[in-house]
């Protein structure tokens, strides 16, 4: 029993961890689009992140298995 106890610890752990993984590359990439942001001319700069944005949602929604 206690060795099921330590999987299911070490499988939540893997779970956080992955998770925030995730959230970091999120994060970096959200980053490095604003930092491309053309000031002269933020309207296309933003369209462009929004549409980069979306596609890759598309794409991370298809490969997703557990929704």
């Amino acid at each position: 029993m206690n060795d099921l106890q330590e999987q299911a610890i070490i499988i939540n752990d893997l779970h956080i961890e992955a998770r925030k993984q995730g959230q970091l590359a999120v994060y970096r990439e959200l980053n490095k689009m604003f930092s491309e942001i053309d000031t002269s001319n933020i309207t296309n700069s933003l369209v462009k992140i929004m549409k980069h944005t979306s596609e890759r949602m598309l794409e991370l929604e298809k490969d997703v298995k557990f929704k």
